[in-house]
């Protein structure tokens, strides 16, 4: 070995970690993208990570100006910059070598893997569920110890690694949920006879907020009317304008099968007050969970978020209009074909609900009814029988449930920990 391939040898080595993260949804980049670059600045300050985001049909739309705003990416790259990184690959020189790898956080697998063979990085996965192609990766690190590799299982979508003598490819580091709400204290906790704080969560996409914010406002409503004072806070999600809110609010359809209520953003854009009077408080989903006694929630990552802050929630799926909700894979499409798209979407919708016995991550996690799930031709009475029988005395042990549920936190520094040891050991034995 000559005196220059010397040198270029000692660079790599001494190069400050290059990661690559691929992501997609609002979950994955408030939930578990924010506390890993976190723990892993905290221990490697030279490292630079760039945030790829991948297709989803369960997207917002919002994700890359919230990544660039958080400032914990040193480089976004939207859907169309990653795939035409796919595509292309990384082809500059003074790019390659050095500690260089991805890890895949959401998206489709397949997509992650490939964009990890196009810039010539060893890819790694972190999952809390079943992922295909899973195999493929250097290595896996996994929520539960449930979820740890099959002896024998080698197919080549298994959902977990096979060979677990292979560079022990499966790890199990925790839930990534649990850093996310870490360092906040809940001020929650009602007095006997104290008015009620009660979150409302309708989603983080503008549908879901255009369908569910008016139902829930209607719930507040009714309760107060049930002589049971409450106090409502909306979470605003990052990924919702206040003016997509503001006008939404008040745009309640008459031929809607949801029953709602309309309400009016005030000029500031602090609080909502409904057509009945009910001031409805507009804050930030993290100001929700500290302040909030319990919430009226939808299916998705805030669910596991609320788990890991120990927040009691009533999630409600409504399924009048199955057909709006997005659906993973070539299902997301049908609502495209011609004529019968709507209702073929629909089908497939409800099919998918009922392949699924729950639909909150609580609930899933335990394999139980944690927290209640009201799912189908869901009514504010139905919704608010539900509050009425959590708070009777169940709200603190429904917390602790949760809490427990969640795991302990420091999943994202075991996550970086092993990150920096796998690539770290791949430098001390380059050739």
């Amino acid at each position: 070995m000559d005196t220059s391939q010397v040198s270029n040898l000692e660079g790599a080595r001494s190069a400050p970690l290059d990661i690559l993260v691929a992501l997609n949804g609002p979950g994955e980049v408030t939930g578990w993208f924010a506390p890993f670059v976190k723990a892993l600045k905290r221990r490697e300050p030279g490292a630079r990570v760039t945030a790829a985001l991948l297709p989803c049909v369960f997207a917002t739309g919002r994700e890359e100006r919230v990544l660039a705003e958080s400032g914990l990416a040193d480089e976004v790259l939207g859907v169309r910059r990653t795939l035409a990184l796919i595509l292309r690959g990384e082809a500059k020189p003074e790019a390659l070598g050095g500690r260089r790898c991805l890890l895949h956080l959401g998206g489709e697998p397949l997509l992650s893997l490939l964009l990890a063979l196009r810039t010539r990085r060893r890819a790694f996965a972190y999952a809390e569920t079943p992922i295909a192609f899973a195999r493929f990766f250097s290595r896996v690190f996994w929520a539960s110890a449930s979820l740890l590799p099959l002896p024998g299982n080698r197919g080549l979508l298994s959902g977990r690694p096979s060979r677990l003598g292979e560079e022990n490819r499966g790890r199990v580091i925790g839930n990534l949920m649990a850093d996310a709400v870490k360092g906040r204290s809940r001020c929650a906790g009602s007095l006997p006879g104290a008015p009620l704080t009660i979150g409302l969560f309708p989603g983080s996409r503008e549908y879901q907020v255009r369908h569910m914010l008016q139902f829930f406002v209607k719930v507040m409503g009714d309760l107060r009317e049930r002589a049971r004072e409450c106090r409502a806070l909306l979470a605003l999600s990052p990924f919702v304008e206040l003016e997509t809110l503001g006008r939404v609010a008040c745009d309640h359809w008459s031929h809607s099968p949801l029953e709602g209520e309309n309400s009016r953003l005030a000029p500031d854009g602090r609080h909502l007050v409904s057509d009945r009077g009910l001031r409805i408080d507009v804050l930030t989903g993290a100001e929700v969970m500290e302040k909030a006694d319990l919430v009226l929630a939808v299916p998705g990552t805030a669910t596991a978020e609320l788990a890991a802050a120990g927040v009691p929630m009533v999630v409600v799926v409504p399924t009048y209009r199955a057909e709006v909700h997005p659906l993973p894979g070539l299902w997301g499409h049908l609502g495209r074909v011609p004529f019968l798209g709507r209702f073929l979407k629909r089908a497939a919708a409800l099919m998918w609900l009922r392949h699924w016995r729950f639909t909150a991550h609580p609930n899933i996690a335990a394999g139980r009814m944690v927290v209640p799930e009201l799912t189908g031709r869901v009514t504010a009475d139905m919704v608010g029988d539900a509050v009425l029988n959590l708070e009777g005395g169940r709200l603190a042990a429904v917390s602790e449930e949760l809490i427990r549920l969640s795991g302990p936190g420091g999943a994202a520094d075991r996550l970086a920990e092993e990150m920096l040891s796998a690539m770290n050991w791949k430098r001390r034995n380059a050739p």
